[in-house]
């Protein structure tokens, strides 16, 4: 989600986990969610490496993600699940991002940014 909406403050703190009734841990849902770009000049990730470190980080982002679901144990039926749906809410986000208090020229400005990460994302 961060990527997708070009969080360049997606650091450690902005994560968290819950545990569920059964006693094991998921993600808990984003939040401080922003779009840094739209105010500063930023980078992708708020991690001095970016998302792995430099000898992992080969690729395109896609792959990249990959080999960070596939170090965080997470399964690979799991992550395409995760991939697949926040590449499907491309409509939810336009309604979102049209519907809210931004001017104009902002919105065109998020669109178009959260568009950009999209595209980067969708690359095998």
């Amino acid at each position: 989600m961060h990527y997708l909406f070009s969080n360049g403050d997606a650091h450690f703190k902005n994560f968290s986990l819950l545990e569920t009734p059964m006693g094991d841990y998921r993600l808990s849902p984003a939040y401080d969610l922003l779009n840094s770009r739209l105010h500063i000049e930023d980078k992708d990730f708020a991690l001095d490496d970016g998302l792995l470190p430099r000898n992992l980080a080969q690729g395109k982002i896609s792959h990249q993600f990959g080999v960070l679901a596939e170090q965080a144990g997470i399964s690979q039926k799991t992550f395409d699940d995760i991939r697949s749906l926040m590449l499907s809410k491309s409509d939810v986000v336009e309604k979102m991002v049209a519907a809210s208090f931004l001017n104009e020229a902002t919105k065109r400005n998020y669109w178009q940014s959260y568009q950009g990460q999209l595209k980067q994302l969708m690359k095998e």
